[in-house]
C-alpha cells in the first residue's frame, strides 16, 4: 500500500504544467448551464492560458459548462469553460476549469487583459 502512495507522490512532484499559473484573487459571478443552480459568487484563485482555479460555496460537477464574469471588470467578456475537477476546501470547493477552445479568442482577450493588469501591479510595487 505504501508503494502506491509513494508513486502517487512522485507523480505529483514530476507534474509539469504546460502553461504558467499566476495567482489572481478576484471576485467573480459564476453562471452555469445547470438550470437548478442560480448565479453564484466565487473567487478566482489562479489563472493560466488554459484554465482557471476558483473557489465557490456550491459543489459543481465535472463536465459542467461555466461562465465566470469578473465582478470588477464588467466590461470584459466572461471566461467560458468546463469543470475538470472539484475538491473540498474547508466549507467551500475548489474548482478547476478548462477554458473552452470554441471561444478561445474571447478567453484569450480576457487573459491578456488580466495579464497586463498583473504586470502593471508588479511594476507599481517595484517603484
Amino acid at each position: 500500500m505504501k508503494k502506491k502512495e509513494e508513486k502517487k507522490e512522485e507523480k505529483k512532484e514530476e507534474e509539469v504544467r504546460e502553461f504558467v499559473r499566476v495567482q489572481y484573487n478576484v471576485p467573480v459571478i459564476v453562471e452555469t448551464a445547470d438550470m437548478a443552480l442560480s448565479e453564484l459568487d466565487g473567487y478566482i484563485q489562479d489563472i493560466s492560458a488554459q484554465g482557471v482555479m476558483f473557489e465557490i460555496a456550491e459543489k459543481l460537477y465535472p463536465g459542467l459548462l461555466v461562465r465566470l464574469q469578473l465582478k470588477m471588470k464588467s466590461d470584459l467578456a466572461p471566461l467560458v469553460g468546463n469543470v475538470q475537477w472539484v475538491r473540498p476546501a474547508g466549507d467551500k470547493y475548489q474548482v478547476g476549469l478548462k477554458l473552452d477552445e470554441t471561444v478561445a479568442e474571447q478567453n484569450d482577450r480576457v487573459i491578456d487583459r488580466i495579464t497586463e493588469e498583473i504586470i502593471d501591479e508588479i511594476r507599481k510595487d517595484k517603484k
